[in-house]
């Protein structure tokens, strides 16, 4: 269905394009500021470039003579590096271990009482995987439809809670408690396994990994995850220079007014300097 995705809409002019050098976007209230509907962001990685950049650009005139201000550049290789380093730390912030005593079954109790998991590696090598895939794709493209254009999907608001009952549906649920299996952690694999995971304590997604089992954190906010990535001072650096970028191209008719009005940061000079 979605082999050919290259722009995602969410209504308001919102918006995600993919592009095969750069990614740009639009959100409503995003950096605290609401943007007109003519301005986005881009983050650029051109083959060209040892860099990538992220700019404000808004589409007032002439494709080459649009006002742009680039906010922040980094080395492609050291960002990579850096990103790489950052894994585990990033994993913290996304993973949240469970606490819970495993129980095993026994006669007089139901399968329900047990601590089980079926790992989606499992759920991959069933015959019924191509019947889920399906049921899936009818599900995304009732609140997922496609629009005029290559590539352009529309997200629905309805598609969280279509995905949700899709889910609960009585099929789904069928499908996971016929192949959910005893679970304990004496057992359980060294490298990481996600899945579907019911104990006393929690039920839904996990990731098991080094004899721990992790469940996923949906409230990390953007700013916690910078803030871990480059450190408190370089993000309020940064979010000063967004703000002053935003109000300089929204204040701008073509490229020349923004041209050379501030200098981008370059990210990771920035980083050094802040650990000084």
């Amino acid at each position: 269905m979605m082999e050919d995705l290259r722009r995602i809409s969410f209504g308001g002019g919102d918006f995600i394009w993919f592009q095969p050098y750069c990614i740009s976007f639009r959100f409503k209230g995003l950096f605290d500021r609401e943007l007109p509907k003519t301005m986005h962001f881009t983050l650029a990685y051109n083959e060209d470039s040892p860099d990538i950049n992220l700019h404000v650009t808004n589409n007032l005139s002439d494709e080459y003579d649009k006002p742009k201000v680039v906010i922040v550049i980094a080395n492609k290789e050291i960002f990579k590096e850096k990103i790489e380093a950052f894994g585990a730390d990033m994993l913290r912030l996304f993973l949240e271990p469970i606490n819970f005593r495993p129980v095993q079954k026994r006669p007089k109790w139901g399968r329900h009482q047990q601590t089980t998991f079926l790992s989606f590696d499992d759920l991959e090598k069933n015959s019924f995987k191509n019947n889920h895939r399906d049921s899936l794709y009818q599900t995304l493209k009732q609140h997922f439809p496609q629009k005029k254009g290559k590539g352009r999907y529309r997200m629905m608001p309805s598609l969280p809670g279509g995905l949700k009952k899709w889910a609960k549906s009585n099929w789904n649920q069928q499908i996971i408690w016929d192949h959910l299996k005893p679970f304990q952690l004496s057992t359980a694999p060294l490298s990481p396994q996600a899945g579907y995971f019911r104990s006393s304590v929690y039920e839904g997604a996990a990731i098991i990994c080094n004899g721990v089992v992790y469940r996923i954190r949906h409230n990390v906010a953007p700013r916690q995850l910078a803030d871990a990535f480059l450190g408190t001072a370089v993000v309020e650096q940064l979010w000063q220079q967004i703000v002053k970028a935003i109000a300089i191209t929204n204040g701008a008719e073509n490229y020349h007014q923004t041209l050379n009005t501030i200098p981008p940061i370059r990210l990771f000079d920035a980083f050094e300097k802040a650990k000084v």
